[in-house]
């Protein structure tokens, strides 16, 4: 699907003309405007058409192109809930680092003076 786009050189309707490594960049609601704008084009070009008439070549562009968008904002939506995933987890993860510290303190501050003072000349 990438190949086939790279090859016609599809461009985008964002600010001007955009490639498709430039939609990469684009947030993902103005992805979601762009693709809702073409397929109402679809849906108009699909409407006119007739049984008798073979697909279009604007057709076939426009099937392309609602494809690139979903699989863009498919992997990105992914890859946002994976960092979101990662950041809850690193999170937690500090969370009990601190309270690990914290028992370990009071486990040291349980201990008698003679005990203490072992683990100092220990060092």
């Amino acid at each position: 699907m990438f190949e086939a786009a790279l090859r016609l050189k599809l461009r985008f309707d964002y600010k001007g003309q955009c490639s498709v490594e430039d939609l990469w960049d684009i947030p993902l609601v103005k992805l979601d405007l762009m693709y809702q704008k073409l397929a109402a084009e679809k849906r108009a070009v699909a409407n006119a058409e007739s049984l008798l008439t073979p697909k279009t070549v604007e057709t076939t562009d426009l099937d392309l192109k609602l494809a690139v968008l979903r699989r863009i904002v498919e992997v990105r939506l992914t890859e946002q809930t994976a960092q979101d995933n990662a950041r809850e987890r690193a999170d937690r993860k500090r969370e009990l680092y601190a309270l690990i510290a914290d028992k370990q303190k009071e486990e040291l501050r349980g201990k008698s003076l003679e005990d203490l003072q072992a683990l100092v000349n220990a060092l």
